[in-house]
């Protein structure tokens, strides 16, 4: 079975899947925008995203920042990896392990989260680019596990001034024009969608692209 690619805002619960999301700051700094690139390769996800911060203090602060993942999956079905790298400014930041947590409900299903941090100074009333960089196997749902699944969290808690994101395919990958939900706001072609939203205060909602693969051998 070949199906359109649909975005919506549920993970199937029978999925099994890894994911990243919004960066998460110990100050409260002004993002001003926030960008992701989601690009299916084959059987996997690779991504980028930058994230404009400015310190709007008059005295420099030691900035956290979290890089969160969370999976979800069957009991006994492996969870996929994830690969994660940052820059600030251009300079390598050093990601160290700074929280994970894992439950089985009664159903079997596993939800996990594990997060990793890094530190950097900004001066005052300055401004920087944040760069993340991940990669990890698409997610997989159905009865017949051929179902693929993408996912994006959105929380944080910092208003951004600017939301971009954008999902990058080609029809091996997707194997017809995406149908969307929800169909605000998306520019949807034959290589990607696209949404953006302005003035967004996460509250944890996830953008998820689900669909079947068009190539063959899937």
């Amino acid at each position: 079975m070949i199906a359109p690619l649909a975005i919506a805002l549920a993970i199937p619960r029978d999925a099994t899947v890894t994911f990243t999301g919004l960066p998460q700051f110990s100050e409260p700094v002004e993002v001003r925008g926030h960008s992701v690139e989601l690009r299916v390769q084959g059987d996997r996800l690779v991504g980028s995203s930058l994230t404009e911060v400015r310190n709007p203090a008059h005295r420099p602060v030691r900035l956290a920042v979290t890089l969160p993942t969370w999976s979800q999956g069957r009991l006994g079905e492996t969870s996929p990896t994830i690969t994660l790298g940052a820059t600030w400014r251009g300079q390598r930041l050093a990601l160290a392990p700074a929280t994970a947590t894992s439950s089985t409900d009664t159903t079997g299903r596993v939800d996990a989260n594990a997060a990793y941090r890094a530190t950097f100074a900004m001066p005052p009333r300055s401004s920087g680019a944040l760069r993340i960089e991940f990669a990890h196997p698409l997610g997989i749902a159905g009865r017949d596990r051929k179902l693929r699944v993408v996912a994006y969290r959105l929380a944080g808690g910092s208003r951004i001034g600017q939301l971009n994101v954008s999902m990058r395919y080609t029809e091996p990958d997707v194997f017809r024009l995406p149908e969307v939900s929800p169909r605000a706001h998306w520019q949807i072609g034959p290589k990607g969608a696209f949404w953006r939203q302005t003035n967004l205060t996460p509250k944890g909602e996830d953008v998820v692209a689900t669909f079947y693969s068009g190539r063959i051998d899937d």
